[in-house]
């Protein structure tokens, strides 16, 4: 018994032993972990206050930098419209300035490189005949501003007259043509005191423990070394921020007076038997919030993933209260965000949504919408689609989980909705433009096919059948001239009917044949000067036929003007636009005109016809579409004239646009290059 005891007494001690120095262990390792993260917390926060310290006094003196050269404009604008003011106006002038502004020292004008106006005088009549050429660097900075129109700031530097600071410039080009004994340009010069000027923005105040130092970076394209303050700060891990200046940069450290906090080390001693005991908590403890940190890690994981997904994500719990949403969800609901909070119920949400109108199949019948939502959350079956305010649409799917929540995906399917509804409207379109295309062959091929009948068998007409009595000597006249002439006028009637037709048909066709050539990219285009006043007579004259019998009258008043151009399709173009125009004019006129505009020449084809709607004038330039697609409709035509039109000035660099209002008439406008732009043109293929 008595070794059982020594065993057991010596595996206690062995025990505690392991527990001691393990106690010891684990306790100067989390004393070394805390005072790091200590001091990184601490060097975080004094990071945080040295920059919104540096963010306050970047932000004074970027109000001053921009103060300077909002007087430096005002005194240029002036020096514009008087270039002889004298030095007693100027005086009076810049007075002002310098009283808003305390840390301005003068403001200076010189005449080409010479100083000649000051102010104020009496401290700084010694400036006055400085030649910029003698200062080094002046010369070449301002004849960099001369050259790129831009004004610059220098410094810090010493001024003639003692002190250092910074100067303000801005040039003032004048007209080249002015006289020698005139000067070519004046320079406005602002003196600002370097020590007023970090006064004024906070810097030299006791209340601002903090090193400063500010140099000039990207000066001409070069970093420059000239400092205000230690360099060594921009040394010290210090805390950066720019300024924009013309022609440069500011940069300028801060650090606290004190420096950087360094870690500190944590020594333990004089441990006792107790340490065992404290050393055993702060392993269990040290092992609770590994696993609170692994658990909260994980929960920060989970939430990341659901925020990185492009799709909206919500969580409802069992009493239908929200528990999480990402931001896309939130992105979605723009109108009712403010309710999307942890805690507020999916109703509650939904209501809020209709009051502010997030749900346009919800108006006018808000709580019958309300109810059927509702029942589609409380028990989801298929996904369903949502539209929301703005045109956007949402695929819902939601799902139940085993503990009563409520899980929910938004995926938005504007695109694809989209895209639906033009492939289902472009079927649409091409199924009219197919029974068009029918009807409209149709019709002329029927001429052809009818009066080709009566040409195979003549001897169903009327003039012939008089010929051929006459001929077989069964009646008592004889064949005579007017005879000959009935059967030959209705013979060619007839040849004029199908010879129409088949023009009509040939057009059709080559309507398609052109926008299948032009959608495959095939079509040649050769482009030369022409004349576009005899193009527009030509085409003019063409149409004169279509119009004299409805009595429209067609008006060509357009200057002499070559461009560049392919004559061929472009006489196509207008020929299809003033063609529309006499079509749709019963009465009235078709005025074409031409307008020089710049470097373009606009064409302009005005009616007096019936008019195009708002919502379809942009319509009639679509393929495949017509504004009226009925077979009934009173003009023929596939409706491609005018799409085969825009490509084709487009191409020639152009556009084409139409103004109109129903039964009022409507204008076309062809906007083409030049001369000056079209003669750098190269023939090309399109």
């Amino acid at each position: 018994m008595r070794v059982r005891d020594v065993l057991k007494d010596r595996q206690f001690f062995q025990v505690a032993l392991i527990l001691g120095l393990s106690a010891i262990f684990w306790t100067v390792a989390v004393a070394r972990w805390l005072d790091h993260r200590t001091a990184e917390r601490n060097q975080l926060a004094l990071i945080e206050t040295v920059s919104a310290e540096a963010n306050i006094v970047v932000a004074k003196l970027q109000r001053n930098v921009i103060a300077y050269q909002l007087i430096a404009h005002a005194i240029t604008a002036v020096f514009l419209r008087q270039p002889d003011i004298s030095q007693e106006e100027f005086s009076v002038l810049v007075e002002p300035f310098l009283s808003d502004n305390p840390s301005i020292i003068n403001i200076a004008v010189s005449r080409d490189y010479i100083v000649e106006l000051v102010h104020p005088f009496s401290e700084n009549a010694s400036v006055v005949g400085l030649d910029h050429t003698t200062v080094s660097g002046d010369q070449a900075l301002i004849d960099n501003a001369l050259e790129t129109g831009r004004s610059f700031m220098r410094g810090p530097i010493e001024f003639v007259q003692g002190g250092t600071g910074f100067i303000r410039r801005a040039v003032i080009q004048l007209d080249g043509q002015a006289a020698e004994t005139e000067p070519h340009f004046f320079v406005v010069s602002i003196d600002i005191d370097g020590q007023k000027l970090l006064d004024c923005i906070g810097l030299l105040s006791s209340d601002l423990p903090l090193d400063f130092a500010l140099r000039n970076v990207q000066y001409f394209n070069s970093l420059e070394t000239t400092v205000w303050g230690d360099p060594a700060t921009f040394d010290d891990r210090p805390v950066i921020r720019n300024v924009e200046i013309e022609q440069g940069q500011w940069q300028l450290a801060f650090a606290p007076e004190s420096g950087w906090p360094q870690s500190t080390v944590v020594i333990l001693a004089n441990w006792t038997g107790s340490a065992v005991f404290f050393g055993i908590i702060a392993i269990f403890l040290l092992a609770i919030f590994t696993i609170y940190l692994s658990k909260r890690h994980l929960v920060n994981r989970l939430r990341s993933g659901l925020e990185s997904i492009s799709d909206g994500f919500a969580i409802y719990d069992d009493r239908d209260q929200l528990v999480f949403a990402n931001e896309p969800y939130l992105s979605f609901y723009d109108k009712s965000r403010d309710a999307i909070h942890p805690g507020n119920t999916f109703e509650s949400i939904v209501r809020m949504g209709v009051e502010r109108g997030q749900y346009p199949d919800a108006i006018g019948n808000e709580e019958a919408w309300i109810k059927a939502r509702m029942e589609a959350h409380e028990n989801p079956t298929e996904p369903i689609e949502q539209q929301l305010s703005g045109g956007r649409w949402l695929k819902i799917a939601e799902a139940k989980t085993p503990e009563g929540f409520t899980v929910g995906f938004r995926v938005d399917v504007t695109e694809l909705k989209d895209a639906k509804e033009a492939a289902e409207a472009a079927n649409a379109a091409k199924d009219d433009f197919l029974n068009i295309v029918s009807h409209e062959l149709r019709t002329p091929l029927t001429t052809v096919i009818g009066f080709a009948k009566f040409l195979e068998k003549p001897g169903v007409l009327k003039s012939f059948q008089k010929l051929e009595v006459t001929a077989r000597g069964d009646g008592e006249q004889a064949v005579t001239p007017d005879m000959l002439g009935d059967f030959s006028d209705e013979i060619s009637k007839m040849a004029e009917r199908i010879t129409s037709a088949s023009n009509h048909l040939l057009s059709l066709i080559n309507d398609i044949l052109d926008h299948a050539k032009m959608k495959s990219k095939t079509i040649s285009m050769s482009f030369g000067m022409l004349r576009l006043d005899t193009l527009l007579t030509d085409v003019a004259t063409d149409l004169s036929v279509r119009a004299e019998p409805k009595g429209v009258q067609i008006n060509v008043l357009c200057e002499p003007l070559e461009i560049c151009g392919d004559r061929i399709r472009l006489r196509q173009a207008i020929l299809n636009v003033l063609g529309n125009a006499v079509k749709f004019t019963d009465a009235g006129s078709v005025d074409v005109s031409t307008e020089i505009q710049g470097e373009s020449v606009l064409i302009k084809v005005q009616d007096t016809g019936c008019g195009i709607a708002v919502a379809n004038q942009e319509r009639i330039f679509e393929k495949f579409t017509q504004v009226d697609s009925s077979v009934v409709r009173r003009n023929s035509g596939t409706g491609l004239g005018l799409a085969i039109s825009r490509e084709i000035i487009n191409n020639h660099g152009g556009t084409i646009i139409v103004q109109s209002e129903l039964h009022n008439g409507s204008l076309f406008i062809i906007k083409l290059p030049i001369q000056a732009v079209a003669a750098k043109m190269v023939i090309r293929q399109v």
